[in-house]
């Protein structure tokens, strides 16, 4: 016999339907649960990240696999830790994690602002959208209206031709 339920589930959010135990049928519906702001949240722009990669040849696999452990440990606003705690968490010499520290900061992967390496917000961002458009702001002078569709080039300040 069906049976009619609504339970709310953590992880889920709220099932409400009927469950037919006999056929293994489901009809209702689920209702998302609301991702609790401060927690896991990322954002990744895989598209633009695959763009960068392909036009970067030149990074090695352990320039990927320390790119990839940055992304778990960003904190909230994509600030890193430095090579040397970045090496001792992967189990790397810290002179080999600084060379590919040097060599994702040349593809723009990550950017060294005021003495603190930062992941790209335009590739990974962990906080709200109104804290990447100030971080955006403050890393490139620039206000992103949507993710890149090419590499990203730091905007500079056009010189004014005086007559």
């Amino acid at each position: 016999m069906p049976r009619r339920f609504a339970e709310p589930r953590e992880e889920y959010g709220r099932i409400e339907g009927i469950f037919d135990a006999a056929s293994g049928q489901f009809v209702g519906k689920i209702t998302p649960a609301r991702p609790k702001i401060g927690g896991k949240w990322v954002r990744l722009f895989q598209d633009q990240k695959l763009r960068m990669m392909q036009a970067h040849p030149e990074l090695t696999d352990r320039a990927y696999r320390i790119l990839s452990h940055l992304e778990a440990v960003s904190k909230w606003d994509n600030a890193l830790p430095s090579a040397t705690a970045v090496a001792k968490q992967l189990t790397m010499n810290r002179a080999v994690v600084a060379r590919q520290f040097s060599a994702l900061q040349r593809a723009e992967f990550i950017i060294r602002f005021d003495g603190v390496y930062y992941l790209n917000p335009l590739i990974v961002w962990k906080g709200t959208e109104k804290q990447m458009e100030a971080k955006c702001r403050e890393l490139f002078a620039i206000q992103p209206i949507s993710p890149p569709t090419g590499p990203l080039r730091l905007a500079l300040p056009q010189a004014t031709v005086l007559s």
